[in-house]
């Protein structure tokens, strides 16, 4: 009918919702410090400098598509200039994570020495700890510095990969699934993995 037609134009232009991806991805950061912290940022840093890289084709794109003759072309040229895009989002996003990782660091730190003197979680208490200071991180680099264009080169990223419902639920589950086995790991094997530092940075974790 007219009306089920209008209905579905109508949800069909409403941006689909990113909150999903997005918090499950801050989940998997966190699961993944709370066994192995330099990879955890490491994981943080690749994440959000491949969606400043994205958000960055995707506004090139649009600009070049108005002056090229055709679409192919408008593609090519962009994807010629990705290397250099790449770079550029790379250096922002590692001058932005220097405060989140002193806060991470930091966090950390108090945990690790709160932990044990109020809960008691003996064996865990440093993977809590880590994941406290990822947890914190994360928070720092959605609202402190440079916050604005992390949280919209992420929204646009994450609507260019999932541009349906369907494809944003996928995505989620698939990340929770990652979340979950590696929750699994760390509480089976409570230990940490400061690869590649040769031993852990601050004493007790």
């Amino acid at each position: 009918s007219p009306r089920a037609a209008r209905s579905r134009e109508v949800a069909a232009r409403r941006p689909v919702s990113t909150a999903g991806p997005v918090l499950a991805c801050a989940a998997l950061v966190v699961a993944a410090s709370m066994s192995m912290p330099v990879a955890g940022a490491i994981l943080l840093f690749l994440l959000l400098t491949t969606a400043r890289t994205v958000d960055r084709f995707l506004a090139g794109l649009r600009g070049r598509e108005e002056t090229s003759r055709t679409r192919r072309r408008a593609v090519t040229v962009q994807l010629l200039t990705s290397p250099w895009a790449f770079a550029s989002a790379a250096l922002r996003t590692l001058v932005t994570m220097i405060l989140p990782v002193g806060i991470a660091a930091a966090t950390a730190y108090a945990a690790a020495q709160l932990i044990p003197a109020y809960l008691g979680w003996h064996a865990y208490n440093g993977n809590a700890a880590v994941g406290l200071g990822a947890a914190a991180a994360v928070v720092a680099v959605w609202i402190g510095p440079g916050g604005t264009a992390h949280r919209r080169s992420t929204r646009r990223a994450v609507r260019a990969i999932t541009p349906s419902p369907t494809a944003s639920l996928a995505l989620t589950g698939a990340i929770v699934i990652a979340v979950a086995a590696i929750a699994l790991v760390v509480w089976r094997y409570p230990v940490i993995d400061w690869t590649p530092l040769p031993k852990a940075p601050t004493r007790g974790l």
